[in-house]
């Protein structure tokens, strides 16, 4: 039985060999790694491809958000890193979504914690912070749930 990566450290470098320094003082068995765009901008797949060799899960944490066609193709390249968390910008809409979700609908098992996370309202809303900001984004969750 596979053991639920519940935490991911963040990489946040530009650097290649700073990034692999940082890794190779975690353990896989206990934490998977985040890639965000600063990373993965400055060194490409490459900082991917070398993790999940070395055994860890990988968030790819780029927020795609763009018109849902180029969403899906770059939801399609990610997912062949083999990367295990991808994100989309929820208010790229839900015709985004639904696209990106489609796209990856054969790894949507791998990928479906994060899509779990984000569907949980308790997740992302501690408090009432104040009413317009709350239903703008209780409206987003709702399109959320839907995808």
């Amino acid at each position: 039985m596979t053991k639920k990566t519940d935490i991911y450290i963040a990489i946040d470098t530009k650097s290649l060999s700073d990034a692999k320094n940082i890794i190779n003082q975690l353990n896989y068995k206990y934490c998977g790694i985040k890639i965000g765009k600063e990373l993965f901008t400055a060194c490409g797949p490459e900082i991917v491809i070398w993790a999940k060799k070395k055994g860890f899960k990988v968030f790819l944490d780029l927020k795609f958000h763009d018109i849902p066609n180029t969403v899906m193709k770059a939801c399609v390249a990610a997912s062949k890193l083999n990367i295990d968390i991808l994100n989309v910008h929820a208010l790229g809409g839900k015709d985004m979504m639904v696209t990106a979700k489609d796209a990856i609908k054969d790894k949507q098992k791998e990928l479906n914690d994060l899509y779990e996370s984000l569907t949980d309202k308790r997740n992302l809303i501690k408090d009432k912070w104040y009413d317009p900001v709350y239903k703008y984004l209780s409206q987003i969750f709702n399109i959320i749930q839907k995808v």
